[in-house]
Formats: structure tokens, sequence, C-alpha cells
């Protein structure tokens, strides 16, 4: 197999990521990516570069059509998937966020275990977001099985709190609840 290396699509992915990254200048950044897109309008980091560069500046449409094209072209191309997450969830549209994670979880440990955290990361910020704290807390559960000590004591610190706490409310507010239903036992007492 014979692999051809485009140096010019190379240069200008890493003057765009030196932009992006040191620089701070999206526009400069966005320009070299959409020059590298002209060598290879199908090459994976350049467009996911392009998602994220568009995210940066608040351009949340286009960088999730960017993304949908990835994931288009790559089906199983997890950094794109998590993106669209993030964006679906800074949309307000959970329910879509989370079968993003869905499909990435699938992928990502047969692909790229390297971004194991992040989706276990944006799925437990959007199960608390759609008040699934049981599956959160079972989700967290399987986390410590695969992932690394620090990486686990993030998690742990930013979700196990806000899940048990909530977990906690429910069971109180059952419980009330389950009081009010129960039939009182009545003292009747006679008059004379």
């Amino acid at each position: 197999m014979v692999v051809c290396l485009n140096f010019s699509l190379e240069r200008y992915l890493r003057v765009a990521g030196e932009y992006f990254l040191l620089d701070e200048d999206h526009e400069a950044a966005l320009q070299m990516v959409e020059k590298a897109l002209l060598h290879n309008a199908t090459d994976i980091r350049a467009l996911i570069l392009k998602g994220d560069i568009l995210y940066c500046i608040n351009a949340d449409e286009a960088a999730l059509a960017v993304f949908k094209k990835i994931v288009k072209i790559y089906p199983d191309c997890v950094e794109a998937l998590i993106s669209m997450a993030t964006i679906y969830e800074h949309f307000g549209q959970y329910r879509k966020g989370l079968t993003c994670c869905e499909t990435a979880f699938v992928t990502v440990r047969e692909k790229n275990r390297a971004l194991l955290p992040s989706l276990y990361d944006q799925t437990l910020s959007l199960l608390v977001l759609l008040n699934k704290y049981s599956q959160a807390k079972m989700l967290l559960k399987e986390a410590r099985l695969e992932l690394a000590k620090n990486e686990i004591d993030f998690l742990e610190s930013a979700y196990k709190p806000i899940i048990l706490n909530h977990l906690a409310q429910r069971k109180i507010t059952q419980d009330r609840r389950q009081q009010l239903e129960r039939p009182q036992s009545v003292k009747v007492v006679k008059l004379k």
C-alpha cells in the first residue's frame, strides 16, 4: 500500500492548528483549514478542526453541519459524535445528544479508548440534564471499571454528589407520598 502525503494540506493544517491553539486567531485558523480542504475535501482532521473552530466562534449551526458531514463520511468518528452531543446539549436537545453518545460508546471501545473519559463526561452531563439519575449512577459505576483512577476521581467529584442528592430527594418524596396514600387509622370516640 502506497501512502501519498499532500504536503500543502499538511502545512495548512499545522498552521491552522497553531493559529487556533497558540494564537487563538480563529479567523486565520479557519482560512487555513479552508485551504487544506481545497486539497482534500474529506480530510477528517481538517473537518474536525473546522467544526471545533466554528463551535468556538459560536457558529453552532455551522459546526453541527460539519460534524454531521463527518459522521456521514466516517460513521465511527467518535470525536465528531462527542462534539455533536455537546452542541445538541447547548441547543437543549438532550435526547439527540444522548443518542450521539450511545453511538460513540459502541465505537470508542473498539477504536479509540483515549476518548472514553470525554464520552463518559458528556453522557453523564446529558443524563443529569434529562433527570435520568438512576442511569447516570449506573454509568458512573461502569466508568469505574473502564477508566483510570484520576479520570474516575474527576467524574465522581463532578457528578456523584448531584446524582446521590437527587436520588435521596426522590426517595424522601416517594416515602412521603406513600405515607399520604396509606389509610390512616381513625379512633372513634363515643360521646355519652
